[in-house]
């Protein structure tokens, strides 16, 4: 009777702590697919803003905004805040006028626990003449 009682109390902590693993993986995994989001759109702008420079446009600026904004990162201060820094503001090119950063931040709330979790990735691209992009 104790043994049948005493398994009963191990699955029900095991099948417990299952539960709680499976939700901050869920809660986790989200965070993760907005970092990645965010990285890909920070180098798109990047880029953009990078050729609109080449091509000395006035307004390339506003190409790396409109970039941003088009794939859901709308500067909006709330959920994200997208900057261009020209040139970049810290890392290993800070100072360096051939160069560009995008920085986005992205707060995230997680569907299950509910938390705001910051989420920073920066991009940044060579200006020259021409911009190349290599993978």
């Amino acid at each position: 009777m104790l043994r049948k009682l005493y398994q009963r109390k191990i699955a029900i902590v095991m099948g417990a702590s299952i539960l709680v693993l499976a939700i901050l993986f869920i809660d986790k995994f989200q965070v993760h697919l907005d970092r990645r989001s965010a990285q890909k759109v920070a180098e798109a702008a990047a880029y953009s803003a990078g050729l609109g420079k080449a091509w000395e446009s006035q307004d390339y600026r506003s190409v790396a905004f409109h970039v941003a904004a088009i794939n859901g990162y709308n500067n909006d201060g709330l959920t994200n805040i997208v900057q261009l820094y020209d040139p970049p503001k810290f890392g290993l090119y800070s100072g360096n006028k051939d160069y560009l950063q995008v920085e986005i931040t992205s707060y995230v709330e997680t569907p299950i626990l509910h938390t705001t979790q910051e989420i920073k990735v920066f991009a940044v691209v060579h200006v020259s003449t021409t911009v190349e992009i290599v993978r």
